[in-house]
Order: structure tokens, then sequence, then C-alpha cells
């Protein structure tokens, strides 16, 4: 017999069918803007899949590709080893307690990876930064991990049927699409990373560290004083292999953070919970698709919620007694040192944990809050001393107005600090509507969170209502969700940001789901398979995203070296350029402009990013005259220096310099008397800085258009993309109107008048063509192609000595 739920005359029956026909049209909406915004990405697929565009199978490549990732993997296997080791001699002599199997493994590693960072920390601040030391150490870890791990085989060897054995179909079913996205990571993981922020700060930085044999201040990039727990354990990946351990590190992590996420589930809603929840954060395509890279988001987010698990544990169940509090302090110590924005999850969930506590007496919470802090800042101290000591301000760089921070350029740096709130809501309105923006509307595929959190949020909203009825865990996760998801959407609403928070918000929909469950199974059981279909739909479009970003199809089976990969995913030939400068003499300095990704360069290499300041900008606009300049660089040690207009033209809208005449003089005399080419690649030039002027060299009188202010810059980029279209779709015409604007914009930019002497070239007008390659030839240096477009030209007037010079200054570049 149905029962009438308090306050309705319904009977359970029809308020089951009503939810059934509610439930079929959010589906629908839902369905619907997927379909719309998220298609099936087959001809992606079928690209990617295409091996017709890589070099036939050479077994030479296939045999040394998989043998640098058995390496890999096998250092991976010694850092677990390494890592549980050391983690579980702290937790059986400071933090003993009765504690299921994963958990034991879960803080084991924590602890073990937070002590094996630390340790790189110390070892690069005594400058001991020298592979063969850090190899030796790592041996000994890993030994004494090898033999710790041994003694407790049986403790750790799961129990039967953990995997598939007593599962539901559904469940089984999102345990094999867990799998298909882990497939996915592992397919990526084992190529060369490409992530820009990895290749500027997240591996750039341990690298530069490394060359120099120790840590030491880089006032060009500001991300090297941010706190670097997650990439001190690459640094020591970097000193046994390469990036690609890096890779396999973060995705480990990320793995741990779902284990995590299970265990916690588990422990306070049921298994079935546990595995949901894991399940829904393993396969959130934001977080896949941030394990593909050396990065710090999903690393960080494992410290944190190991961290509230440690919490949740020591009050709620008052494990491992006062000392579970300082190991819940060292968690959220290394999360913190992972990334400062763990503290949007981690700052609420101390107060909301506390609040739980508050009938214990302010003593005792005052014991808590100190326990905890302690164990924070035994980890994030060493951060904190490294910033006061190169400058001056401990949590640089925030609060940089009230702190006298050295190397802080306050305009770069007020914009810096706004990128982070570049998607800030502006009314109540957009406010309210997040959730579904962040589902649909998109400002990168970073941010692709999937429909599955937006599909339960509504049954998260109706439970919280009931918050008092749950279990004791319900409402501390609830209310730090929801304080978290505040914070995070007052100060920044960048997704990744929110990564920390998804386990807590997993649990919440799992825990609504069971529920749903319990009062009726067939809305939740049509819940449960639709979850399942928007996962499937969800994972092709993560291959999509992942394959299209990594593209690891090629170099997997063979068909592509290391370096073809580079040169074929790193834009604007950034790697042959990495290849050239690493050619230089060991003693080579260089200083870059417009390139900020330094990883791939293995001589000192100094390339601000465009939030720090410019020491070539700089004596450009403060020096007397040209010879001041390079007398200037020479005394700095500088042997060569770097352009790349490419990528000082897109960042042109962060620069705050304006070029003026004299700057610009500057410019032109130093680049033509006091540097020689050495190797050019397209948009990007490598110069030597000359012992003697070179008085005989004729100067140029055009201007790079990064020497332009920002708003003509953005319109000429604006034209140039619009001509190239034009290109693609056969209007000749339309695109020399376009080049025709840039003309007015730019009038000195040699590069438009250069692309109109191949374009009249290709439409056999020789006047038209000899005039502009002229013209392009006075303002600047050309490219080896118009030089010996140009050659010829000259040729058919019968002026041999232009054509000679040019074909010299073609076969120059170009050999």
């Amino acid at each position: 017999m149905a029962r009438n739920l308090p306050g309705s005359g319904l009977t359970k029956t029809w308020q089951a069918g009503l939810a059934v026909i509610i439930l079929a049209g959010w589906i629908s909406l839902l369905s619907w803007q997927t379909l719309i915004y998220f298609k099936w990405p087959l001809k992606v697929f079928l690209l990617l899949f295409n091996l017709e565009r890589f070099a036939p199978f050479e077994p030479q490549v296939f045999f040394l590709h998989w043998l640098s990732t058995l390496k890999n993997l096998l250092f991976l296997m010694a850092f677990i080893l390494s890592a549980h080791g050391l983690g579980r001699i702290l937790l059986e002599k400071i933090f003993p307690a009765a504690r299921a199997r994963l958990d034991e493994m879960l803080y084991s590693l924590g602890l073990g990876l937070a002590l094996i960072s630390l340790l790189v920390f110390l070892l690069g601040a005594a400058g001991f930064y020298h592979p063969a030391i850090f190899a030796l150490i790592f041996a000994a870890l890993t030994g004494a991990g090898t033999w710790i791990t041994w003694k407790r085989r049986a403790r750790l060897r799961p129990g039967s049927g953990w995997l598939l054995g007593t599962w539901a179909w559904s469940d089984k079913i999102l345990i094999l699409l867990v799998g298909g996205f882990c497939l996915l990571v592992g397919m990526a993981i084992i190529t060369p990373e490409i992530f820009f922020d990895s290749l500027v700060y997240h591996l750039a930085v341990p690298s530069q560290w490394i060359q120099a044999g120790r840590i030491h201040s880089i006032p060009t990039n500001f991300y090297s004083n941010l706190p670097m727990g997650i990439q001190m354990l690459y640094t020591g990946a970097l000193m046994l292999s390469d990036e690609r351990l890096c890779r396999m590190l973060h995705a480990l992590l990320g793995i741990l953070a779902g284990l995590t996420t299970f265990s916690l589930g588990r422990r306070w809603f049921g298994r079935r919970a546990g595995l949901w929840a894991a399940g829904l954060f393993l396969t959130t395509p934001i977080v896949i698709i941030n394990m593909l890279e050396a990065g710090a988001d999903v690393g960080s987010a494992f410290f944190a919620v190991l961290a509230f698990h440690a919490m949740l544990a020591g009050v709620l169940k008052q494990e491992g007694g006062k000392n579970q509090q300082i190991l819940a302090g060292l968690l959220v110590g290394a999360a913190l040192a992972g990334k400062y924005t763990t503290a949007f999850m981690l700052m609420p969930a101390v107060l909301v944990v506390l609040f739980i506590m508050r009938r214990q007496g302010w003593k005792s919470l005052a014991g808590v809050l100190v326990r905890i802090s302690l164990g924070a800042a035994i980890l994030m101290m060493p951060w904190v001393i490294k910033n006061i000591v190169f400058t001056n301000n401990p949590i640089y760089p925030f609060l940089y107005n009230y702190i006298p921070s050295k190397y802080v350029v306050p305009e770069k740096m007020q914009k810096a600090m706004g990128q982070i709130r570049e998607y800030g809501h502006r009314t109540m309105a957009q406010f309210f509507r997040l959730p579904w923006d962040r589902t649909f509307c998109l400002p990168t595929s970073y941010s692709y969170v999937g429909p599955v959190f937006l599909m339960l949020f509504p049954g998260v909203l109706l439970l919280a209502g009931y918050w008092r009825r749950g279990p004791p865990a319900y409402g501390v996760i609830l209310l730090t969700v929801v304080f978290s998801a505040l914070i995070w959407a007052n100060r920044t609403q960048i997704s990744r940001f929110y990564i920390p928070s998804l386990p807590l918000l997993a649990i919440l929909s799992t825990y609504a789901l069971d529920r749903w469950e319990q009062w009726h199974k067939v809305p939740a059981l049509i819940s449960r398979w639709t979850i399942l279909a928007f996962l499937g739909w969800g994972w092709a479009n993560t291959m999509a995203i992942g394959l299209s970003n990594w593209d690891p199809i090629g170099s997997t089976l063979g068909l592509e070296s290391r370096s073809a990969y580079l040169d074929r995913k790193l834009m604007n030939s950034y790697a042959p350029m990495a290849r050239a400068i690493n050619r230089l003499p060991k003693n080579a300095r260089i200083l870059a402009w417009g390139e900020t990704r330094s990883f791939y360069f293995q001589r000192p290499v100094t390339a601000p990013t465009v939030f720090d300041h410019n020491p070539l900008i700089e004596l450009l606009a403060g020096s007397s005259n040209t010879q001041e300049v390079w007398q200037s660089l020479n005394k700095q040690g500088y042997t060569h220096i770097f352009i790349h207009s490419g990528e000082a033209v897109r960042t042109r809208g962060y620069e705050t310099f304006r070029w003026n005449p004299a700057a610009l003089e500057r410019w032109r005399e130093l680049s033509c008397q006091y540097l020689r080419r050495v190797v050019v690649y397209g948009q990007q030039v490598l110069y030597e800085i000359v012992s003697e002027p070179m008085t005989e060299k004729i100067i140029k009188h055009g201007r790079p258009l990064f020497t332009y202010d920002p708003e003509v810059v953005d319109k000429v980029i604006a034209h140039y993309s619009k001509a190239g279209q034009a290109i693609r779709q056969g209007r000749v015409n339309d695109a020399l109107a376009e080049w025709m604007r840039m003309i007015e914009l730019a009038p000195e930019w040699k590069d438009t008048y250069e692309n109109l002497g191949w374009l009249y070239l290709k439409m056999k007008r020789p006047e038209e063509t000899f005039k502009m390659y002229s013209r392009a030839d006075e303002l600047g240096w050309l490219t080896p192609a118009a030089y010996n477009n140009l050659g010829v030209q000259y040729m058919q007037r019968a002026d041999y000595a232009e054509a000679q010079r040019c074909f010299a200054l073609a076969l120059e570049q170009a050999p």
C-alpha cells in the first residue's frame, strides 16, 4: 500500500509518476543542450586516427619511445614505494590509529609525497640540485619503501570482488567508463609536454633551478614565487628522467584524489555512494583534461580532499586523537603548498569543523585550530621563508599594495590579479545562472565539466533542506561546498580552481541519488542510466579534446619521433628554435622577448612573463643611446637575444610599455649594428650580441608589429585573420582589401607588404609583386622564401647584383 508523504494528499505512486515527468523534462532539456554544445566528435576521431599523415612505421622510433615509457613507469613505481615507505613510518610513529586499509595507504602516500616534496626543496635551498646526489638519496628511499611495503603486502592486498564482482550492472558500467577515461590519460601522458603553463613555470622553473644547481630568485617570472610543492615532485622527476615522468606523477595524484573520494564517500554514506562519487569526479572532463598535463590543480586537490577526510575522521569519529588534527594540518599545508586556491575549499572546511565542535568550549576549539595550523605551517613555512628572502612578501604576489615587494610592476601585477577574476559575474542574474553557464557556456575547453552535476543539482538543493536528518558528515560537507562555491564564484569563476571542491560536490550528488533511490526505484533508475549516458557522451568529447590537444597516436605507434612530435605540436616552430639554442656554447646566456616558454631550453634563458618587468624593454626605454643598451647587456652577461615576434604580438595587450620614437630608433640600431642573426625560423630570430658594433650594417627603418600600440595591434590582427579566411575561400579581392587596411593601420610593418608580394606573385602581376617585395625589403629583413622571390624579380629585370644579394640573404637564413 502506498504511503502518503507528510503534508501531501498524493500517494507515493502519484508522486513518483509526477517526479518521472519532471525528471524526463529536465533530462530532455539537458540532452538537447548537450547535443547543441557538445556534438558527437566523429570527424575528430576520423582525422586523429588517420595514419597517412605520419611517416611509415620505424621500429627504432617505436622501440625508443616505449623503452623511455617503461623507464618512466619504473621511476613512477619508485616514487610510489618511496612515498609509501616514508609515510608509513610517520603514520606508525606519530599518527597511529585503527584505520581501513585504503585510508592507511592514502595517508601514507599523501604524507610520503609531501615529505619528498619538502626534501627536494631543502636540497635546492642548500644548493644540492645535482642528479647524482638526488639519485643516490632516491635509491635509498626506494629501497626502504620497497622493504616496508613488502612486509605489509598482506595488509595492502584488496578483498575479493572489489572491482566488478559485487556491483550492480549500472555500477559495473560506471567502473568501465572510469577505465575508459583512464585509458585516455594513459595514452596522452606518455608524450612530451606541450601545455603552455607547464612550459612557462610548472616545469620551466624547476628546470632553471636544476640548471643552476639550486633554488634561486627569478625576478622575471612571478610564478616562481608561488608555492611549488607539486613542482618539487617534478623537480625530483626531472633530475631522474624527463617531463613525461612529471605528467605521470600528476596523473597518479589525480587517481589518488579519486580513491580518496571513494574512501570518504564510503565511510559516511556507503560503499555504492563512494563508488559513484569517485566515478563522477574521475569522469569530470575538466579533471581528466588537467590530469593530462604536468600542472598543479588536480595534484593539490588530492592533498586537499585527503586533509578534509582526516579532519572529519578526527572530529566526528575521534580517530587518532589530537594527533589526527596535526595530520590533517600537514595535509592542509601540502595542499596550500601545491596551490593557493585550495584555500577556497579548506578555509570553509576548517571553519565548519570548528562550528560543529562549538559546544566543546573555546579552549578545545583553540586547541584544534592551533594543531591544524601547526601542521600546515610545517609544510607552508619553507615557501613563506623563501618568499620573504626573495621578495620581502611572505604571500607574494598578494597584498603587494600593502607589503613592499621586490620585482613587482604594479600595473602588470594588477593585470595578473585581474586574470583570476576574468570570468567574474556582473549581475545577480548571471550569478544565479552560473551552474548553467559553467556547464554549457564555456570560455575554453579546459572549463568543460559536463552536464551530470547540473542534472543532479536540483536533487542536491532539495535534499539540502533536510540536512539535519542525514549522516553526521553530511552537514559538514554541505556547508563546506556552499561556502567554497560562494568564495569561488566571488573571487574567480575559473573552473579548474574549483577542482578541490568537486569531490565533495560529487559526494553530495551521489548521496542525493541514493536517497532518491530509497524513496522510489523508478526515477532513481532513470537517473543512474541517464548519468551513464551523459558520461559516455562526455568521454567521447573529452577524448576529442585530449586527442586534439596531445594527439599521441603517431608517437605511440612508432610513426613519430619525439622531436617530430614537438615540431608538430608546439606552435610557430618553437621546438626547432629550442634545438638551435641548445647547440649554443655552455656559457651562453639568452634574453628572450615574446617567448615565455623556456622549459625546452637547456641553456640559461631569461624569459619574462607578460606580468613581470622586461629587461630589454626597460633598457630601450631608459638608456640615453643604443651603445648604452649594448653595454648593459654585455655587463649582465647576456650573449644572445631571442625574439619571438608572433608571441610578442599575441601578448601585446598585456604590455604597459608604449613605444616612443627614441626607443624605436634604439631598437632599430641595436638589431642592425649590435646584433648578428644566427638562426631564423618564421617569426623567431636568434641574435648573437656582437663584441664590436657593425658600423657598415644597413639600418632597416620598419617597425615590428609589437612596437605599435595594443589598440592598433588588435585591429591589425583582426584584419589579418579576415584576410587569411578570404584566401582560404578563394576571395582574393577581399584579402587584398584587408591587407590594404592593415597598411593604413601599420604602414611601417614589413610583413603586410611581404604577404601582398606573395599574393601578387600568385596572381601573376609582376609589377605589383616587385613593388611590394621591394618595400618590404626597405623596412626589414625578409623570410628566405621572400628573398628568393625578390631575387627572381631582380633577375627578370637583369639586376644581377641585387639578385645575388637576395639569394645570399636567403641562403644565410636557410642554408
